[in-house]
C-alpha cells in the first residue's frame, strides 16, 4: 500500500512538472509586446470575456465546445483561475469559438454566440461542458458521441439554457456567426495553433492544458513583471 501512494505522489509531480515544461516551451517573448501581440490580445467579442479590462493579465482561449480537453480545463482550470485572479481584476479572460473537432462543433458554437445575444453565453459554455464532460468524455466516449447538439436536439439544449427560443432559432437560421467561426480557425493557423484549447497570456502562446499549477506559475510571472516595473 506504501508503495502504491509513493507511486501515486511521483505520478502527480510528474504530471505537473511534465504540464510545466511542455506548457512554457511555447513561450515567445512577453515584454515589451508587440503590435501585432497587441492585436491578438484585442477583445473581439465583449459577450465573452470576464474580469476588468484594465486587468494587467490578459488571457485568451481558442476552443471547441466538443473538445473533451476543453471540457476538462474548463473545470480544472478556469474555475480555479476565476477565484483566484479574475475575481480579483488581475486577469481578463475571453473565450474564441473554433469549430473543428466533431461534425457538431459549428452547430454548437453557433448556438453559444446566438446565446451570447441574450446574455447566456456562460450558461451555455457551463452546462455544455459539464453535460459532455458528465455524460460522455469521463466514460470514455468520443465527441462524435454527444447528441445534444444534433440539429434535432440543440433547440432543447438551448432551452435548457433558458433563451428566448424564437429570437435564438432567428440568429441560428440566419447563420450571423458562421464567419466569425471561421476567422477565429484562420487566426489560429496564423498562430501556428492547431489544437484546442491554446491560449494566449499577455501575448505568449501556450499550446494544450496541463494541470492549474502550471496556469497559476505563468499568471504570477506576469503579475510580478507588473510590480517590479512600478
Amino acid at each position: 500500500m506504501k508503495q502504491a501512494t509513493i507511486a501515486i505522489i511521483v505520478t502527480a509531480i510528474l504530471v505537473i512538472l511534465g504540464g510545466w515544461a511542455y506548457f512554457s516551451a511555447s513561450r515567445g517573448p512577453v515584454e515589451p509586446l508587440s503590435e501585432a501581440q497587441q492585436r491578438v490580445l484585442d477583445v473581439q467579442d465583449d459577450r465573452l470575456t470576464k474580469g476588468s479590462p484594465d486587468a494587467p493579465v490578459k488571457m485568451v482561449e481558442y476552443a471547441d465546445i466538443l473538445c473533451p480537453y476543453c471540457a476538462k480545463a474548463h473545470e480544472d482550470v478556469i474555475a480555479p483561475i476565476e477565484d483566484d485572479y479574475i475575481a480579483k481584476d488581475q486577469l481578463h479572460y475571453e473565450v474564441r469559438l473554433i469549430a473543428t473537432i466533431a461534425p457538431d462543433s459549428e452547430r454548437a458554437a453557433e448556438g453559444a454566440y446566438c446565446a451570447a445575444e441574450q446574455n447566456k453565453f456562460w450558461p451555455y459554455l457551463d452546462k455544455a461542458y459539464a453535460d459532455s464532460w458528465n455524460n460522455h468524455y469521463s466514460q470514455n466516449e468520443s465527441p462524435q458521441d454527444v447528441e445534444m447538439f444534433g440539429a434535432d436536439k440543440i433547440v432543447a439544449f438551448a432551452d435548457s439554457v433558458g433563451v428566448n427560443l424564437p429570437q435564438w432559432q432567428k440568429c441560428m437560421d440566419d447563420g450571423e456567426y458562421k464567419a466569425a467561426i471561421a476567422a477565429n480557425q484562420a487566426k489560429m493557423s496564423e498562430l501556428q495553433a492547431y489544437g484546442t484549447p491554446h491560449f494566449i497570456i499577455n501575448g505568449a502562446n501556450y499550446n494544450g492544458a496541463p494541470p492549474y499549477a502550471s496556469f497559476k506559475a505563468v499568471i504570477d510571472a506576469e503579475l510580478n513583471k507588473v510590480e517590479a516595473n512600478r
